[in-house]
């Protein structure tokens, strides 16, 4: 069942999942050919590793690019689960390590693992791309010369479009960080969906970088009940007074749009 069901998957299928994953972050761009676009992972509780499985084929053992927007555990945690089932074939993240990074974050054991199965490691930056077929991915930041001590506002920001469609992800980059952004690159933010920065948090609510961005659905990837109170009620206000659409993975759960 399984050879078959792989000689006749459908190499046109696409999409883009936003993972329920808890409390943190994971995107999964499927483009045709089964070429994969992995953002982030979640924290280490096999959430994405299993939200993944239901997705794609049982044969596929590879994801081609892996992007990590930066080292906080509620993003690259889920690799630890997902190393043991999947081979990476690009690793790109923007340089830095965790703050506090311990054994439990395991960031450094998730490197020399990625480069043991030859992985290729990419430090990416702004105006970095990924084009594959007529589909494009755009590294917006961080700005080379700029470099903030809150490791939040240095996450890697990635538009991904289809020749309809625009997506911005901005991983957890708060107020400071979309200033400077907006300053560097106003034009090129406008997208159609947004991925709310740092999960709905107040410190990421920066009304000049929304109106640049002008979305027309926004999404939350929170956990249920989570401690932090995320999304910002005044974040929703903000939103439900400009009719713009919200979804978020604890209530409506793995999150999917159409590429085309």
């Amino acid at each position: 069942f399984f050879f078959w069901k792989e000689i006749f998957w459908d190499l046109k299928k696409s999409g883009l999942y936003f993972l329920k994953v808890g409390q943190g972050d994971s995107e999964l761009i499927q483009l045709p050919y089964q070429a994969l676009i992995l953002i982030d992972a979640g924290k280490n509780n096999q959430l994405a590793l299993k939200e993944i499985q239901k997705i794609l084929p049982f044969g596929k053992k590879e994801i081609e690019v892996f992007i990590l927007s930066h080292p906080d555990v509620d993003h690259f945690g889920g690799l630890l689960d997902l190393i043991e089932f999947y081979k990476f074939k690009v690793f790109i993240y923007n340089g830095f390590w965790p703050q506090k990074e311990n054994p439990k974050n395991k960031f450094e054991e998730i490197l020399k693992i990625l480069k043991s199965q030859a992985t290729k490691i990419l430090i990416l930056k702004r105006n970095d791309k990924i084009c594959f077929l007529d589909y494009l991915g755009k590294f917006l930041w961080p700005q080379k010369e700029i470099k903030f001590s809150d490791l939040n506002n240095n996450s890697l920001v990635f538009k991904f479009e289809t020749k309809k469609r625009s997506f911005l992800f901005c991983g957890d980059l708060n107020q400071k960080g979309q200033r400077e952004l907006v300053k560097i690159e106003p034009e090129v933010l406008r997208s159609e969906v947004l991925k709310f920065p740092h999960h709905g948090s107040y410190n990421a609510f920066e009304v000049g970088f929304l109106r640049k961005v002008n979305p027309q659905a926004v999404i939350f990837e929170v956990g249920r009940n989570n401690p932090y109170h995320f999304p910002s009620k005044l974040v929703l206000q903000y939103l439900s007074f400009l009719k713009i659409k919200t979804l978020r993975t604890d209530k409506d759960g793995t999150i999917k749009f159409d590429l085309n």
